[in-house]
């Protein structure tokens, strides 16, 4: 038995930091589609973007006081500019091969996701991982895009060759 419908979600991970390798993440996406397709021909395949967090970032500064220097270590937390990023990644290599894309990270806010989430009670603290609520919300959200798509498909004039 072979699925209908194959759901790749993943992208949090790979962004998550400044060192994120777009062409990397491109050759990944390339592999994971290679093999879905391999084993699975016939199903259609979904990819979501992820839906966008924070990073913190610490910064060492020199200080000098009288004659000594001291170092002071700030931390800055904001929106992580990678997420955006690799939804575009995963948006055009989804285009590329005709793929449905969900782009959560344009749902859910853009670079303001992570705090209108924190502030609904929907992502923990951490402004990466949702709560219950929020991941209940984010399956709401994702069966009703497909329920929508479905529906339109079904209603859609038919198209002659």
């Amino acid at each position: 038995m072979t699925p209908d419908l194959i759901i790749v979600s993943f992208g949090t991970n790979e962004c998550h930091g400044m060192g994120y390798d777009p062409q990397a993440h491109r050759r990944q996406l390339e592999t994971v589609y290679d093999r879905l397709t391999e084993a699975c021909p016939e199903a259609v395949i979904m990819l979501t973007t992820p839906p966008g967090d924070y990073l913190s970032r610490t910064t060492t500064q020199a200080v000098r006081r009288g004659s000594r220097t001291q170092r002071r270590r700030t931390s800055v937390r904001g929106a992580n500019p990678m997420t955006a990023k690799c939804a575009e990644v995963i948006r055009t290599f989804g285009c590329e091969k005709g793929l449905a894309v969900w782009n959560l990270n344009a749902i859910a806010g853009g670079d303001r996701s992570a705090s209108n989430w924190v502030a609904a009670k929907l992502m923990r603290p951490d402004r990466i991982h949702f709560t219950p609520e929020g991941y209940r919300l984010h399956g709401n959200l994702l069966g009703e895009a497909i329920l929508s798509a479905y529906n339109s498909y079904l209603t859609a004039p038919a198209t002659t060759n």
